[in-house]
């Protein structure tokens, strides 16, 4: 076994008003049996090694100490990570504290994920989020104190009203504490989070496109590389576990709301938290549905995925690597949309690749190539 290994935890402070993840909130008295739960799901799994790690929720930061240090004794009794390159953890700025970055540290994670989302006080209780500008400064000073040296920084765009002005405001903050990645997502309306029942006055299409690209100049202006559609890097911080899965790679999920996905076979986790523990304490599996894609399958997801990345995708290498072929109905559709110019689509070395424009609208170019 290799390719990524991902832990949800689904436990948080509050619950922000634009999330639509399978979340617990303030459920403390849940923790310890969703920890045996977690480790009675790990052992079903047949131990192996893993490339990369990926502890994310909910908030994993909600958990302490004494139960992080449970969570990394399971996987270390389950599988074997001496070998993982990347350990990524996230976090959100009101749940950091000295205790458990050192915890984190003695178990090999060397990537933290905040969740700062703006710079703005007033953005951030529109969004439902419990910490302050303040306090994100002071929790990357301190994840910096304490040695981690690859983290990355979450931020939205899109918000009510949010014009160049008050983002460039967020990115040059974000800049100046030069994190090695930053994640640039838009404010979205998903169920079943509290503004997909009370929506806000969000950005038309043609506004919220402009501060895309606002934004993509000024972070690459600034040393970031552009390689995947909501993601920037320094040279060498592209997150691996995220890339193993645009490039259609293996990966297991543990816990609820889980998904995994080997040679093929896609699987997932049941997402209430209390049905996940019951149905595991009771030796049932977590297991909500499942779906196995043939070779053609498998191919057409890794060309939609691969189009997510800055450097596309190449079709005879995907061909040889699944043993299909790219039909004549995709490959006109490829030539149309490059001849719309959505794509750059190389005949000669048949390599396709999104362009600004095909970015901005690649959720409708997926539907066209599925």
């Amino acid at each position: 076994m290799s390719g990524g290994l991902y832990v949800h935890i689904p436990f948080c402070q509050k619950k922000c008003f634009y999330c639509a993840f399978a979340v617990s909130v303030l459920k403390h008295h849940w923790v310890d049996d969703y920890l045996s739960a977690l480790s009675d799901e790990a052992g079903q799994c047949s131990s192996g090694t893993f490339d990369t790690v990926y502890i994310g929720g909910g908030s994993p930061s909600f958990l302490d100490e004494k139960n992080i240090a449970r969570l990394f004794g399971t996987l270390s009794r389950c599988f074997d990570l001496n070998h993982a390159s990347e350990v990524s953890f996230e976090m959100n700025p009101e749940d950091v504290s000295r205790a458990k970055l050192d915890a984190l540290r003695s178990f090999g994670v060397n990537r933290v994920s905040l969740g700062a989302q703006s710079f703005s006080n007033e953005d951030l209780s529109f969004l439902g989020r419990c910490h302050d500008r303040e306090r994100i400064f002071s929790t990357y000073d301190l994840l910096k104190v304490q040695g981690f040296r690859s983290i990355s920084i979450d931020l939205m765009y899109g918000l009510p009203g949010q014009g160049r002005v008050q983002l460039l405001k967020d990115l040059d903050a974000a800049i100046h504490l030069s994190p090695e990645h930053i994640s640039l997502y838009s404010l979205t309306l998903e169920a079943p989070s509290k503004f997909s029942v009370h929506p806000p006055d969000l950005p038309d299409p043609q506004t919220n496109a402009d501060l895309f690209c606002f934004a993509k100049s000024r972070l690459e202006s600034a040393g970031y590389r552009h390689y995947e559609v909501s993601n920037f890097c320094r040279p060498g911080f592209e997150s691996r576990h995220n890339l193993n899965y645009w490039q259609g790679g293996d990966y297991i999920g543990l816990g609820v709301a889980a998904h995994s996905h080997q040679q093929g076979r896609r699987w997932w986790n049941i997402d209430q938290t209390k049905r996940y523990i019951e149905r595991v304490k009771n030796g049932a599996s977590p297991c909500a549905g499942e779906e196995v894609l043939d070779a053609e399958g498998r191919l057409r997801d890794a060309l939609v995925f691969g189009l997510r990345m800055t450097d596309g995708v190449c079709l005879s290498q995907l061909e040889e690597r699944f043993g299909a072929v790219i039909d004549e109905s995709r490959q006109k559709q490829l030539e149309a949309m490059a001849e719309e110019g959505f794509l750059d689509f190389d005949k000669g070395k048949r390599c396709v690749k999104a362009t600004l424009k095909g970015m901005l609208v690649l959720d409708e170019l997926s539907v066209r190539l599925i």
